[in-house]
């Protein structure tokens, strides 16, 4: 009589779920889409005073811009205005006398004015007067006029009681004292010659319509606060990535001139 002996038997495979494997495929991708290096602009920005993919804000207090943007108030860039270009010769006395009696003499000068209305553009006004300055210069016999010396956009912001500084001025919620003007009013100060700001401004426009049009994604943000931080302890280059991403929507309004 012989014993039989017991056979080994494998066990059954687990079901395959599907569900699972796809989610943690997914997830490998997400992380081989992430970028974790300083070419990421969300790990290491770059304040560059040529960015055409940013505008700096000025002189503004971030928990006042945060307020009205979460009441969805809609506000306006403003630039710090046209770079300069008035000659030394035209900054005398007797060439600015000149000057204000052609603004109200000219008969072409104030056709002009009178053509762009109650509400006319900064650069329509501008040009106005370039023109105005072109003829006076033409009776008092003075030469061609010549550009001035180039203004550097921190220098005109100065001149004009504005402070350039990354660092924003502290709330008046914090030192009790009553906000400027400048801190209540629906602008927000940047730090760009008019020009420069409504070419960055239209080119940021059109970026972002096209990410949403072929996205879906919205990619414009207010920043509020960067962390400095190093990429190791014996990197002497600070890198900052953005703290507060705040989504905008930006539209372009047509003003007289422009």
């Amino acid at each position: 009589m012989s014993a039989s002996s017991p056979q080994a038997t494998g066990a059954d495979p687990a079901p395959f779920d599907s569900d699972e494997f796809v989610k943690a495929t997914l997830a490998k991708l997400r992380a081989r889409l992430l970028d974790l290096t300083p070419r990421n602009p969300l790990i290491s920005f770059k304040h560059s005073a040529r960015g055409r993919r940013h505008v700096r804000v000025i002189d503004e207090l971030p928990d006042s811009l945060y307020a009205r943007f979460n009441a969805d108030s809609t506000m306006r860039f403003k630039s710090i205005g046209q770079e300069p270009d008035e000659p030394e010769d035209e900054k005398t006395m007797l060439f600015r006398r000149a000057l204000d009696s052609a603004k109200l003499e000219d008969p072409e000068y104030r056709q002009k004015i009178d053509e762009l209305g109650d509400d006319p553009g900064e650069k329509a006004l501008d040009g106005a007067e370039r023109d105005l300055r072109e003829r006076l210069r033409e009776r008092l016999g003075m030469t061609p006029r010549k550009p001035a010396a180039r203004l550097e956009a921190a220098d005109l912001a100065r001149q004009r009681g504005l402070n350039p500084s990354f660092e924003l001025p502290v709330s008046p919620l914090t030192n009790h004292e009553a906000a400027p003007t400048k801190h209540t009013d629906t602008a927000i100060q940047t730090l760009l010659f008019e020009d420069v700001m409504d070419g960055t401004l239209e080119r940021m426009r059109e970026q972002v319509r096209l990410s949403i049009d072929e996205a879906g994604v919205n990619p414009l943000f207010c920043v509020f606060g960067f962390l400095e931080w190093y990429e190791d302890a014996n990197s002497q280059i600070p890198l900052h990535a953005p703290l507060l991403l705040y989504p905008l929507q930006i539209d372009r309004l047509l003003v007289r001139g422009h």
